[in-house]
Order: structure tokens, then sequence, then C-alpha cells
């Protein structure tokens, strides 16, 4: 992707990919959301993101920790949404669709997330998310976080 808009635009792919990066806010709060969920569940990173890009910005935000997996689509050969990807995902996590929760900013990949058999929850902001989220887990495994 870097090199086409190099190609296109005359700059060093690593210049573009450098512009991109500080252009990049991480989210404290839903890091926050994402390593209190970790301690009771595991957590995979399914991103149709550029893997150069996503794996810069794990690296230089030291954001790895956060998840048990990480998938991206570029390197998997396959996108959300994919139902394959989906079910790749439970096969390599040993995860089970009815007890798998897919949260996205995509409508698009909650459907397909759905077709394979999983609870998706579209994100739309982390404040909404935390609030909602014990009623998810209540839905889909009758319980709550705190449980």
């Amino acid at each position: 992707m870097f090199e086409t808009l190099a190609e296109m635009t005359g700059k060093k792919a690593q210049d573009i990919l450098d512009e991109w990066l500080e252009l990049v806010q991480i989210n404290l709060r839903v890091l926050r959301l994402i390593a209190s969920y970790r301690e009771d569940y595991q957590v995979v990173l399914l991103s149709n993101a550029s893997a150069p890009f996503l794996r810069r910005i794990l690296e230089r935000g030291h954001l790895e920790m956060y998840f048990d997996q990480i998938m991206i689509s570029s390197e998997e050969k396959l996108a959300k949404p994919d139902v394959r990807i989906y079910i790749r995902m439970l096969e390599r996590t040993g995860m089970q669709p009815e007890q798998t929760i897919m949260i996205d900013d995509n409508p698009n990949n909650i459907e397909g997330a759905k077709a394979a058999g999983i609870y998706g929850v579209l994100f739309e902001n982390a404040q909404s998310f935390e609030e909602e989220f014990s009623n998810i887990l209540a839905r889909c495994f009758g319980r709550s976080k705190d449980q």
C-alpha cells in the first residue's frame, strides 16, 4: 500500500508510513477496557489495516501485550467481512462461536462475524461501549464482567 502511494506521490514509502503514524492517536480508555477484559477473557485483534502500518503502531505503542493473538488480514490473505477469516480465528484460538463476541466499528464486519455464528457488537465510542458491555456479557453468557 505504501509503495503504491510512494509511486503516486513521488515520496518514499517509509516517509509516508511515518507521516501516517504521526496521525495515530491511541485511545487510552479503550486500552484500559481491553486490559480489564483480558483478565477474564481471551482478546484477539483481528484487523484489516495494512500489516506494516499496524505492526509499527503496535510496536511503537507497546500494544502487543494487550492481545492474546493478533491477526492481520493481509498476512492471513483473507479480510473482514469474509466469514472464512472469523472461522480461522476461531480455529486458531480454540474459541467457540457462541462464546465469542466480535467488536468492530464497521457494520459489514459485524455481519461477517454473525455469519460465522459470533455475536457482533458495533463499537461507536468507548463510553457507550463500557456502559453496555456488562449487558452484552449478560445477554451472551448470562454473567457480568464482575462475576
